[in-house]
């Protein structure tokens, strides 16, 4: 075999030949793979021309950096098409890759005119119908190339003719829209023909004006609908043809979509078309301000994948109801024969009730359903601005439905899928397959908490508590980098961060609260060990800095003056859904909760501010956080290591956000195992220990009830679920009672009961760090240096786990076979791992595959 090196995976801004980047500055990275071991880069080269011409030619640099290397070049020019070349040398041997990415418009500008109707609905009480502007493009030469420029107050859908522009649904995406409102690139040069092109775009409520947040309220944004549009077509002669919104245009107050938002549904007329619309001038509108704008700078919603329906039910409500096997979110298209003016609606549901029938209590206000009038013939149909999280469909309107009839369109925003682990143990592998489902269930262009309800808002805290699980689960780097942008945005003078991001009128956001605040610290320093670039946490140092200010402001003072470092005020949702207690109870946990989540954060702020070489600040969050670690110690804890008033979150957090020394860590954690044991070995932890509980125990001398907790398979447990049916993870424990039943928790919390959130999936993280023992280190992130140190347990007999870095894959596959250890990996290029075994043999490797064999 010849001795090969090879460049993949080259990128631009985390994206492989992108369309619209709006970064003077723009990022490239790249994999490194061979058939060589110990394979690391000794130096770099990029050239990026335009034109042909150089615009940046790095030379030749000495380094092994091959993710994020930021350009330093000429000015790049706005909607411009730029080359790049990466030249490598890895031991003594060359490498060469390229690609290519297309500027934006590199100001926050658009020339265009923002165009609305005339007489638009502003009644703030309900969601305006959607509406259809048109313009008429006439192509008389051979085009080169074409774009269209575009975005929308609402949602908008372009077509040229009948045919639909570009394969992501809901833009231009959900954003904090007075403060970061993204616009679109489509390469259209295909689809004009020469002649008379129809261009048609309807716009629809959506996030920013129709109907969100569980109050029902529309117009969180703005009170009208409208459209900015800018297109340049170039001749193969070198002329252009520059289109722009504005009085050119028409509109029409109708559309074939009747209805659409995100909570209710859609409604779907098949005998319009848009020739038959009435026509009316535009309205010059100003819905937002234009400094606003700005290219895709997230990932788009996309179709993941396609799915059958594995039956059909008819309910004792005589209803026909396809089952898909999956709860999940996205849409069904519908297959028929129809005859015109014939009514179908589909209603969705997470799950049936315990006679068979569609249960849709936990829907809330929101509706969930899709009204589609038929025309003449066999006609294809699958909703376009609205989406529902389901594993059922009830239609109406069928005389003789089949499964030929229906088929499920699984949405997600379009993030890679980086893990793949499968152990022993069949629960386990149900339970990862079910964190999966959840996170691409709530990845939707923002993260939110749920599919289904009128909910779907961008919880902080799910997120911040999932982000390090979502990270092992999907490439969410700029996924994140958006929400991140509207997080610090939104975030107030004082340094609160709200409750949601991007915010809606559902409720005030002016205080800080335990957990949910500290997304602004958890989600970009868990993006940094993912991902290792240090842009994150430059771009979010102030905010975080910020934020811990604030918490500090808000615990107060003591009656003598000084700061007591208790973190209680104004509000807190304490430890949020634990088992078998009240929304009382678990906001009367709030004291040791916040203080130790302000203990987390300060530390955090300290260690990042000494990777950004801010000595004076590094200083001030490490005196800070051992601070706040002496007053929770007087504060809660006795000398024996009890906790007044403990339970079991309340030592979680301070083991994992390693406060104390290992002392009084030994005393905390007896205590907890002690807690542990009398709770039958099951937990009593919610949104706010969860995620740590297993580790807790784990890293300080109970690995044996770690794993007693994790396969624990009654009531509270996550193989609970599992049991019970569940395909994904559940908002609370006890969602689904074992006799069949939804448990009903009463007016005060309304019906709270989601079937798909992904918080309490943050166990997650456990199978891949401590099962499968890949682990990163914070001094050389991005798993550019990392430890696999497998810790055994729960009589598993073998654990299989490949992550796709950012450097190419990590594998580690184990095996126990009579007393013999067996375990195989795989180090990517350009990185080194220690391997622990069991027996606490250390080996430091690079790249390549080995083998390692133990007697236990």
């Amino acid at each position: 075999m010849i001795d090969k090196v090879f460049i993949t995976n080259i990128t631009c801004e985390g994206l492989k030949n992108p369309l619209g980047i709006d970064n003077f500055k723009p990022r490239f990275s790249y994999e490194i793979v061979s058939n060589l071991q110990n394979i690391y880069q000794e130096s770099y080269h990029i050239v990026v021309t335009l034109d042909n011409e150089i615009v940046w030619d790095s030379g030749i640099i000495k380094s092994n950096q091959s993710q994020n290397i930021i350009y330093d070049g000429l000015e790049l020019l706005p909607c411009r098409e730029y080359k790049f070349t990466v030249s490598i040398i890895c031991n003594g041997i060359s490498a060469s890759g390229s690609s290519k990415f297309e500027t934006g418009f590199l100001n926050r500008k658009i020339k265009a005119k923002w165009i609305g109707l005339v007489n638009p609905d502003l009644r703030e009480s309900n969601s305006p119908k959607p509406i259809t502007f048109k313009k008429i493009i006439k192509i008389n030469k051979e085009v080169k190339k074409a774009r269209i420029y575009a975005t929308s107050s609402g949602l908008y859908q372009i077509y040229l003719g009948n045919k639909k522009i570009g394969d992501r649904y809901f833009a231009p995406g959900f954003t904090s829209y007075n403060h970061n409102l993204q616009y679109q690139i489509y390469d259209i040069t295909k689809e004009l023909k020469e002649g008379n092109n129809d261009l048609h775009i309807v716009v629809t409520p959506g996030w920013a004006v129709g109907i969100f947040g569980f109050t029902t309220a529309s117009a969180n944004f703005s009170k009208e609908m409208g459209l900015l549009l800018y297109m340049e077509v170039e001749y193969l002669d070198g002329t252009k043809l520059v289109l722009s919104s504005g009085k050119s245009f028409k509109v029409a107050n109708a559309s074939c979509f009747k209805y659409a938002d995100f909570y209710h549904g859609e409604t779907y007329d098949n005998n319009i078309n848009f020739n038959d619309l009435e026509y009316e001038d535009v309205k010059i509108i100003a819905p937002f301000e234009k400094n606003n704008l700005c290219a895709d700078f997230g990932v788009g919603v996309k179709e993941i994948k396609r799915l059958k329906p594995s039956k059909l039910i008819l309910t004792p409500k005589n209803e026909a109801v396809f089952d898909f096997g999956q709860n999940f979110a996205g849409l069904i298209k519908l297959k028929i024969n129809g005859i015109k003016g014939q009514k179908i609606k589909v209603r969705h549901a997470e799950l049936l009730d315990k006679d068979g029938n569609l249960y849709t209590r936990n829907l809330r206000h929101a509706k969930a359903e899709v009204n589609y009038i038929c025309s003449d013939g066999y006609q294809e149909y699958s909703p376009t601005f609205t989406y529902m999280g389901f594993r059922y469909a009830s239609v109406e309107g069928l005389s003789n439905p089949s499964l030929d009839n229906l088929e499920a369109i699984v949405l997600s925003s379009d993030l890679e899928k980086t893990i793949e682990f499968n152990c022993s143990n069949h629960l386990i592998n149900r339970l990862q397959q079910n964190i999966e489902w959840s996170s691409r269930s709530n990845f939707v262009d923002i993260p939110t908490d749920c599919p289904q309800r009128d909910e779907r808002l961008g919880w902080t805290g799910d997120i911040a508590v999932f982000s390090r699980c979502a990270n092992a689960n999907l490439f969410t780097k700029r996924f994140y980098e958006k929400w991140l942008q509207d997080l610090r945005s939104e975030q107030n003078s004082e340094g609160a961060i709200g409750h949601f991001v991007p915010y809606v009128k559902c409720i005030p956001q002016t205080i800080p609260t335990a957990g949910w605040s500290d997304a602004a610290v958890f989600v970009p320093w868990n993006a940094y060990l993912a991902y290792g670039d240090k842009k994150i946490l430059e771009d979010n140092y102030e905010c975080m800095k910020k934020l811990v200010e604030c918490e500090k402001k808000y615990a107060g003072l003591d009656s003598t003056g000084n700061q007591k470092y208790i973190w209680t005020k104004p509000f807190q949702f304490g430890d949020w859904l634990a088992p078998n207690e009240a929304h009382k109870e678990w906001m009367a946990k709030a004291k040791e909760l916040g203080t130790a989540y302000f203990a987390n954060s300060a530390h955090i702020v300290s260690i990042v501010a000494k990777i950004l070489g801010k000595t004076k600040d590094h200083e001030k969050y490490d005196k800070l956080f051992k601070r706040i670690c002496k007053t929770y110690k007087e504060e809660f804890i006795l000398n024996n290591g009890m906790i007044k008033n403990g339970y079991q979150s309340a030592y979680v957090c301070p083991l994992y956000f390693e406060m104390f020394d290992e002392k009084l860590n030994q005393k905390l954690a007896k205590w907890l195992a002690n807690d542990v044991i009398e709770h039958n070995y099951h937990l009593t932890t919610g949104f706010l220990g969860t995620p740590f509980i297993t580790f807790a125990l784990c890293d300080h001398g109970y690995p044996d009830l770690s794993y007693k907790l994790l396969l624990q398979e009654t009531f509270p447990s996550w193989l609970y679920q599992v049991k019970q049916g569940a395909t994904t993870i559940w908002e609370r424990w006890d969602s689904l009672r074992p006799d069949g039943f939804v448990e009903d928790f009463g007016e005060d919390i309304n019906n709270m009961v989601s079937f798909n959130h992904y918080a309490l999936g943050s166990v997650g993280d456990f199978l891949y760090r401590r099962i499968a023992g890949i682990e990163a280190n914070y001094l050389n992130p991005g798993y550019k240096e990392f430890k696999i140190e497998p810790k055994l347990g729960g009589n598993l007999t073998f654990a299989n786990c490949k992550y796709h870095s950012i450097y190419g894959d990590i594998e580690s596959n184990w095996k126990i076979e009579g007393n013999v250890f067996t375990i195989d990996v795989v180090i990517p290029c350009n990185t080194t791992a220690q391997i622990i075994l069991p027996n606490q043999e250390s080996y430091k490797v690079g790249s390549g595959k080995y083998q390692y064999q133990i007697n236990l």
